[in-house]
């Protein structure tokens, strides 16, 4: 799924864009760097332990997209800068119920416990309870 990610934006229509994921630096990037190495000529520029930027060139050079991480230039919670640019607010996610092995991808069912939440009131919670809670649709919306 990465591999034809990152192949549908090496495009010479994208060239020298920036691809911007916030908190990158702090996980993301690592990941990404796995894939990212086997399609291309990768360049790194760190600080202090910190992607800065990543570059990854294709077509002996031709092309190149960077990566960056938008919480070294916004150093804030997605939440909060939705707020400060009035913009729809983040959504919550249930990270641990997705990382559960035996969890499959079309999950269709009960939304998941509000502990498998980081940050989620129980309020908010509650008025988000269906029985027909959909991994798929949840990921698109």
């Amino acid at each position: 799924m990465m591999e034809t990610a990152v192949k549908s934006i090496m495009r010479a229509k994208y060239n020298t864009w920036n691809i911007y994921v916030h908190h990158g630096s702090g996980f993301d990037y690592i990941f990404i760097l796995k894939f990212i190495s086997l399609l291309g000529d990768v360049d790194l520029l760190m600080k202090d332990g910190k992607f800065i930027n990543i570059r990854l060139k294709w077509r002996y050079g031709k092309y190149s997209i960077n990566f960056r991480d938008s919480l070294l230039m916004l150093p804030s919670s997605l939440r909060k800068l939705s707020k400060a640019f009035g913009v729809e607010a983040k959504g919550f996610f249930p990270f641990e119920f997705v990382n559960n092995p035996s969890i499959p991808l079309n999950y269709v069912g009960p939304t998941p416990d509000l502990k498998l939440y980081e940050g989620l009131s129980k309020e908010v919670y509650e008025s988000m309870v269906t029985d027909t809670w959909n991994f798929n649709k949840f990921l698109v919306e």
